[in-house]
């Protein structure tokens, strides 16, 4: 068994090395690292018999998108090396592994990565997230995917988001009381909407986030209108703020949801390749 001496931590890097030797190795082609997900403290523990870990490739560079816990699928982790450059590595829920702890103790500690302070938070607030994010209504999630236009509403907010994501930490919803209930089209979903941004490249991040705050009000207005009798199936957005992660508090964090990113996902929606990029929501 793992004893409590053991240099293996939840966020250590497995080498491709040990993938074979473990079996868990993916058949197809490429470059890959196992990524330890388990908690310290159960790495160790008598009655854990397995550990787990998953399977990750190797990417040439992150994607926005996939940065700070935003996507609850899938993460993009940097893995620091004291000499040349960092590693980066792309995870998925669906490439998590089972390890039987007697088969690992045979292996020897390997470092040849380590992830940061930043690094182990967002991938625990990932793990997290996989099973803690609240779900949202289906009667909501229809009204959002609504057709003002030629596209959908999720669509322009994809859009309106997909520039700025660099600077965004999250986005969170204020469903207010009757927010996670089942609506009949003709009451109205009153929502908030809070674009939290990183204070890492201030300037740029807070014009960034103002702009598309103001971009998404619009957006509601012009979608959904005002509620009254004759509007059924609509969603009243009371704002769109735009804040740095230095200024939200625990009671923001205690009313707020994140809204992951797979919500915005353009999957459920074919678009037509004729429409040109930059083309105005």
């Amino acid at each position: 068994m793992l004893g409590r001496n053991t240099p293996w931590r939840q966020g250590s890097l497995v080498p491709a090395e040990y993938l074979r030797k473990l079996s868990i190795l993916p058949d197809e082609e490429g470059d890959y690292r196992g990524v330890i997900v388990t908690h310290d403290c159960d790495l160790p523990h008598e009655g854990e018999t397995e550990f787990e870990l998953i399977v990750a490739n190797v990417i040439s560079a992150i994607d926005s998108q996939y940065i700070q816990a935003k996507h609850p699928r899938k993460l993009h982790l940097t893995f620091r090396r004291e000499e040349g450059e960092d590693l980066h590595v792309s995870l998925e829920h669906l490439s998590r592994r089972s390890v039987r702890k007697d088969r690992f103790i045979e292996l020897d500690y390997h470092s040849e990565a380590d992830l940061d302070e930043l690094g182990k938070r967002t991938l625990k607030q990932w793990l997290a997230g996989r099973y803690g994010r609240p779900a949202l209504p289906n009667a909501l999630e229809n009204r959002l995917r609504l057709r003002p236009g030629k596209r959908t509403v999720l669509r322009c907010i994809e859009r309106i988001l997909q520039p700025v994501q660099e600077y965004l930490i999250g986005v969170f919803l204020d469903l207010g009381e009757d927010g996670f209930q089942e609506l009949p089209p003709e009451d109205p979903y009153w929502l908030k909407i809070v674009l939290v941004y990183s204070v890492e490249d201030v300037t740029a991040a807070r014009e960034a986030a103002f702009t598309a705050a103001s971009q998404i009000q619009q957006l509601f207005d012009s979608s959904f209108g005002q509620p009254d009798s004759d509007n059924n199936d609509c969603i009243v957005l009371d704002s769109c703020d735009a804040l740095a992660e230095t200024h939200i508090s625990l009671s923001d964090i205690r009313k707020l949801v994140q809204w992951g990113f797979e919500h915005l996902s353009l999957d459920e929606e074919a678009e037509s390749d004729s429409i040109p990029p930059g083309t105005p929501p």
